[in-house]
């Protein structure tokens, strides 16, 4: 069964060598209790440790169940330590942390055996060596007899052929070491048992053999034991090869022999490697022991890791915002091509590359010298200003209608041509040219109305209109109170108004047009530099844009999808119109009197009340709203024949020809009264609660039918036929708008363009600036930029944090050593070690993630209330899920590399030496 052969053990330092064996020939039988006796020093424990596979012989060999150990490998030994050896050590090597039960498995869960086996067999063990009432205790809560018998049993429990005690009475009183002897004695009747003490005495009563050892060599043996059929030594085999007593055929065969026993016996004694789960259990009881320290060094781990989760909470919830601010405006700004478009990101790229390259510069630095901004300027406009032809572009568009249509909700062009509304209050009082414009310039007559107010109310003026023949020519007169004087202290205030008082005390009066007066409210306003000249200009044509009638997009069902209807219904033909309220039923003030719906009186009241601080609120009917109809004219409806040419009545302002100037306005009473051209408002919507967005906007919203309605209408004007306009081609559009359904559609749209562009000819090409996705994707780069260089600040302290846990592991290996002994003393694989200390790498990373994300997300809460004071933006930072669990895997990842080097060394360790430590 087991046989040492020649075994020879040395020791060798750098400058000395000690034979702790020299030649040893042993076999023993399958049961008997053998007792090894000698002096201190004289190579039992080596010996038996040898024979336990824990130390490796220097020459000789050992058979074991007639198979050679020399060709055994790590694994080999490991397998035979945990199915063929029990070992039982004089200082009882159980794991502190464990319980007693837990001890005694320990053998089982290396041999992999299931939780319920292993639990059985581990009680029936105890329970014969009389400890069953002590399973759960832990070692420290047991007598030094009892943690013996600890280690007896979990010794057996895997049911070994060898048992190896090493001085199992050495540190036990008399009366308990013989109750030890006995359990050995009876275990002997079926089972190797191979004991090392210093008494005699015991030797002699308890043993059936007694071998004695002198300085490493074998020097009695009471009871000898040769086995009956010697096999064939190995070192004979070798010998003949070598000798070529054997063909190559035949020492061929021999090897494959060879190879297939040692797969038997490796397949018979099989052992599953230790679960990670194991190992985990392990770890986290040992680290239970030191909750502490524990603690401490997972929080110090999840530093870093909070650093980071916070700055990816407030990076996510920025380009969160951002995402849904680019969804939302979907509606409200589409992906538009122009007949002539500036790609100003390539502008603003040329000038920051140009402001940002200094190795061009020629000249001497000793002076100043002009620098070309303007001309590269106007050079960057002309290279990226590009001319589209949208003909061919919007043919593209409908031949490609059906691919479209999954990825868009509609399709909106517009064309060189301004509609102008008319209500009819306008149409009966039109007593001047100029104060008859369309509803678009309502805001600016209203900036208008209010200066007077405004000026009125601050100076004690009085401000009345310029009427001539019953005619207003379109300007004011601004002049002292019949009774009392004016105020010069607020005008005194704006030294662009110094010319108010002056007029005012040497006439009485000043005549200002509407221009001036808008002007004198920029200035009250506190925009000085708007009172003349281009800024005022500027800001007139801004107002002027902004548009109260507008085309609806040609998508009946989404719009149904994001409106209530309050009253009336959808548009359905040209002449029908919807208006539009935001989510809390209002219109803004100027709309309404855009509209016609407030009476000027009412606007007066208004805009009074406003410069008073008097608040006054405006309700209308939808009653009142409904069936409102509207004129429409175009530009070709101001050009008429007079006295055979062509003129436009409309842009004639010459007051000294006062006869002229009331035919044109009769010319414009004409326009008003014969056109047909009319838009009547059918319905009232509201955009729905569940709606973050809609596809419309406050206002006046007509059909495209209508468009196409007006521009058949233009081009049969007597200024298109006459030549003096050009005709509109419905297929040649100025503007085309492409709405997406959702964000990700953009890029679909976008590949749509790009594909169309490379098989359009020369010149066709298409090119286009997507406004809000040049400034959100700025946007977002900056926060990138932002968040990439914080991160890779605080990724700093997560280098230092897994130093810092390389270091605890390694003094973990340190406080461990022993347990590492008796996990390789009960057949533990290296790889079984090397996990065991992963195993608590991985719970610190853990522990560290887990809890780093917690803490952020209670930080987050601080975080958003002041992010909240400071942006007015609720819930901006959030860590979502994907994230949150990345960060826990890097934490993880971080300690496992960490814990390598600890790790392997630990592996490494000689179980002999590691069983020695304290």
């Amino acid at each position: 069964m087991l046989k040492l052969k020649d075994i020879t053990k040395v020791y060798e330092t750098q400058d000395l060598k000690v034979n702790a064996l020299n030649g040893i020939n042993l076999e023993f039988r399958k049961s008997e209790f053998v007792s090894i006796l000698g002096p201190s020093g004289c190579g039992k424990t080596t010996l038996l440790n040898i024979v336990g596979g824990l130390d490796r012989y220097t020459s000789g060999d050992l058979i074991i169940s007639n198979k050679s150990t020399k060709d055994f490998n790590d694994s080999d030994w490991d397998t035979y330590r945990n199915h063929k050896v029990g070992f039982v050590f004089q200082s009882y090597n159980l794991i502190p942390h464990q319980t007693v039960l837990e001890n005694v498995e320990i053998a089982l869960t290396l041999s992999g055996v299931g939780k319920k086996e292993r639990r059985q067999k581990a009680i029936d063990v105890l329970e014969k060596v009389g400890l069953k009432d002590k399973i759960k205790n832990k070692p420290n809560q047991l007598s030094g007899g009892q943690m013996q018998r600890v280690a007896i049993a979990r010794a057996l429990v895997n049911d070994p052929e060898i048992i190896l005690a090493d001085e199992p009475t050495g540190a036990l009183d008399s009366t308990t070491s013989v109750q030890i002897m006995e359990i050995l004695k009876e275990i002997s009747n079926d089972k190797l048992i191979i004991m090392v003490t210093h008494n005699p005495e015991l030797a002699n009563k308890y043993s059936t053999r007694i071998v004695k050892l002198l300085d490493g060599n074998l020097v009695d043996d009471t009871n000898p034991y040769v086995s009956e059929n010697i096999e064939t030594n190995i070192e004979d085999i070798q010998k003949e090869n070598k000798e070529k007593f054997l063909s190559k055929q035949e020492i061929k065969a021999k090897k494959k022999e060879e190879k297939k026993k040692k797969r038997e016996f490796n397949r018979e004694n099989k052992k599953k490697k230790m679960s990670f789960f194991t190992a985990l259990a392990l770890s986290f009881k040992n680290l239970l022991t030191k909750k502490t320290r524990t603690l401490l060094v997972s929080f110090a781990g999840s530093i870093g890791i909070i650093g980071i989760a916070l700055i990816l909470a407030v990076s996510s919830g920025f380009s969160t915002y951002i995402t849904k601010m680019q969804e939302d405006t979907l509606s409200t700004y589409p992906i538009t091509i122009q007949a002539k478009n500036i790609d100003f990101s390539s502008i603003v790229m040329s000038m920051f590359m140009n402001n940002n390259l200094s190795e061009n510069v020629t000249h001497d630095k000793d002076g100043v010298y002009d620098k070309d901004s303007f001309s590269e300027m106007m050079s960057n406009m002309g290279n990226n200003l590009n001319a589209n032809n949208l003909k061919k572009f919007y043919q593209h568009i409908n031949d490609n209608k059906e691919e479209l249509n999954n990825y868009i909700n509609a399709v909106q062009v517009t064309y060189n041509m301004n509609l102008e509304f008319y209500t009819g209050n306008q149409i009966n009082n039109i007593t001047e040219i100029n104060n008859v414009q369309p509803n678009s310039n309502a805001l600016m007559q209203m900036i208008i109305k209010y200066a007077l107010f405004f000026f009125e109310d601050k100076t004690n003026a009085v401000a009345e209109k310029e009427i001539i023949n019953n005619i207003f020519t379109g300007n004011y007169i601004i002049s002292k109170p019949q009774n009392g004087e004016i105020d010069y202290t607020f005008i005194r205030q704006y030294e662009d108004l110094a010319y108010l008082e002056t007029e005012l005390e040497a006439n009485g009066s000043i005549k200002l047009n509407s221009t001036q007066i808008a002007g004198l409210a920029f200035t009250m306003l506190g925009f000085e530099g708007m009172g003349s000249g281009s800024g005022l200009n500027s800001a007139m044509r801004m107002l002027g844009n902004m548009d109260i009638f507008y085309e609806m997009i040609d998508n009946d069902e989404l719009i149904e999808s994001q409106y209530n209807v309050l009253a009336g219904r959808y548009a359905n033909n040209a002449n029908e119109a919807i208006l539009v309220l935001d989510k809390n039923n209002e219109v803004d003030e100027y709309v309404l009197y855009a509209l016609g719906l407030m009476p000027e009186s009412e606007m007066d009241r208004l805009l009074e009340g406003h410069v008073k601080g008097n608040q006054i609120d405006v309700k209308i009917e939808y009653e009142d709203i409904l069936n409102t109809e509207y004129k429409i004219l175009t530009e070709s409806d101001y050009y008429v024949e007079d006295n055979g040419n062509i003129v436009n009545f409309k842009t004639f302002n010459d007051t000294s020809d006062m006869t002229k100037y009331a035919k044109y306005i009769e010319y414009y009473k004409n326009a008003l009264n014969n056109t047909t051209n009319k838009v009547k408002i059918v319905g009232i919507v509201r955009l729905d609660d569940k709606s973050d967005t809609g596809s419309l906007s406050t206002g006046i919203a007509y059909r495209n039918s209508l468009t196409s309605q007006m521009i058949s209408h233009h081009n049969t004007s007597v200024a298109t036929t006459g030549n003096i306009l050009e005709p509109i081609d419905e297929l040649t559009p100025e503007t085309i708008s492409i709405y997406v359904n959702k964000f990700e559609s953009k890029e679909f749209v976008q590949k749509f363009i790009n594909d169309y562009n490379e098989t359009a000819e020369q010149g066709d090409e298409i090119s286009y600036t997507d406004y809000v996705g040049m400034i959100m994707s700025t946007v977002s780069i900056i926060i990138n930029a932002i968040t990439y260089v914080l991160v890779a600040f605080v990724g700093v302290s997560l280098v230092v944090s897994s130093i810092m846990i390389g270091i605890i592991t390694y003094i973990s290996v340190l406080e461990r050593t022993k347990e590492i002994g008796i996990l390789r003393s009960v057949g533990a694989s290296k790889k079984d070690i090397k996990r065991v200390f992963t195993a608590e790498s991985f719970i610190i990373g853990l522990s560290s993630g887990v809890f780093g994300i917690l803490i952020s997300l209670l930080l987050i809460i601080p975080i958003n209330i002041v992010l909240q004071h400071f942006t007015g933006l609720i819930g901006m930072a959030s860590l979502s899920v994907i994230p949150a669990i990345i960060l826990i895997l890097i934490s993880i990842a971080l300690t496992l590399v960490a814990g390598l080097i600890p790790s392997r060394l630990a592996a490494k360790k000689d179980p002999v030496i590691a069983l020695r430590s304290n």
